[in-house]
């Protein structure tokens, strides 16, 4: 089906560049003709690079392998997974083990997992978290601190993207836990323990992968940005990209503790801003004018202005 239509234009007149009109002459509007033919389909010429996707642990790899086509059809720019290291569900077996001087690592179905999405060509955002049972404290759980705290960050942080790299397995981007803010639910901790594990784990992922993409604090339904930007800040830490999520609808002009406005200015020439927004579906996007080291990462200059906010993914693939 071909259908025409005409796009009136309306002209800068003449006279209001300060020329006068010709006697007798009146100033028209100029017009062209578009042709759109709606039976050819074409690409995705707004969205491809502007959305993602989420999994969480209650996933299992089966489901993953089954939906990658349907993913892969939809071409997002980043695919976020969220790991349950201590509380696995869904036939994913335990990535550590071991006791918390000897930690061993098991990344069998992960490492399925991600070459899926490589083979897709699918950018994976790992969600690093949460604490795996023998850095558990002594009658605790997964979302407690772990214990010790520093061990998290230095071994396992390091080892995990230490292996992607030493395996060629391509990650976009690492996000240190999820929604430490959210108290009683993801984070038995406070927000001096959250920071102190991002210090640790944002170094050990840059120490076991140089170009490692880090990301956090994933924040939710707090005021913890302000400190936290202070604190990454004061002690030179690793951050790439500052996430944070959004429950409810995005159109509805609702408003979030986290404003990108006040708080976009605050992240400096190197770090993106990214947000989950979570209502009926996961959409992930970013505001970014990082740089990256890396020539995997694919960089796209968009221009922001105080009224007019840029939108990326960073880390994405062509």
């Amino acid at each position: 089906m071909v259908r025409f239509i005409t796009v009136f234009c309306l002209c800068i007149t003449i006279a209001a560049l300060g020329v006068g009109l010709p006697p007798g002459k009146t100033a028209r509007a100029a017009s062209i003709t578009v042709t759109a033919d709606f039976g050819t389909r074409v690409d995705y010429p707004l969205i491809k690079s502007k959305f993602g996707v989420y999994n969480s642990g209650y996933v299992s790899l089966a489901r993953w392998l089954r939906d990658m086509p349907l993913i892969q059809a939809l071409r997002p720019a980043q695919v976020r997974i969220e790991q349950q290291w201590g509380d696995e569900h869904d036939g994913w077996p335990s990535v550590i083990t071991g006791a918390a001087s000897n930690l061993q690592y098991n990344f069998t179905q992960l490492d399925s997992l991600i070459d899926a999405l490589n083979n897709a060509n699918l950018s994976p955002v790992i969600g690093y978290g949460y604490n795996p049972v023998p850095l558990q404290p002594s009658g605790g759980q997964w979302n407690n601190p772990p214990s010790p705290l520093d061990a998290w960050g230095s071994q396992v942080a390091n080892t995990v993207a230490a292996h992607f790299r030493q395996t060629n397995r391509y990650v976009a981007e690492h996000e240190v836990w999820n929604e430490p803010d959210l108290s009683g639910v993801f984070w038995m901790g406070n927000e001096s323990q959250y920071f102190s594990l991002f210090n640790s784990a944002s170094r050990g992922i840059r120490a076991g992968n140089p170009d490692g993409v880090v990301s956090g604090p994933a924040l939710c339904c707090s005021d913890w940005h302000n400190d936290f930007l202070n604190y990454v800040n004061a002690n030179n830490l690793p951050l790439d990209v500052f996430s944070f999520h959004y429950y409810g609808d995005p159109t509805s002009g609702d408003s979030h503790p986290i404003g990108t406005r006040p708080t976009a200015p605050r992240l400096g020439s190197t770090v993106g801003l990214a947000w989950t927004t979570i209502s009926t579906s996961i959409i992930r996007c970013m505001i970014s004018r990082r740089t990256p080291s890396s020539s995997t990462i694919l960089r796209r200059r968009i221009s922001s202005t105080a009224s007019n906010r840029s939108w990326q993914c960073p880390g994405s693939r062509t």
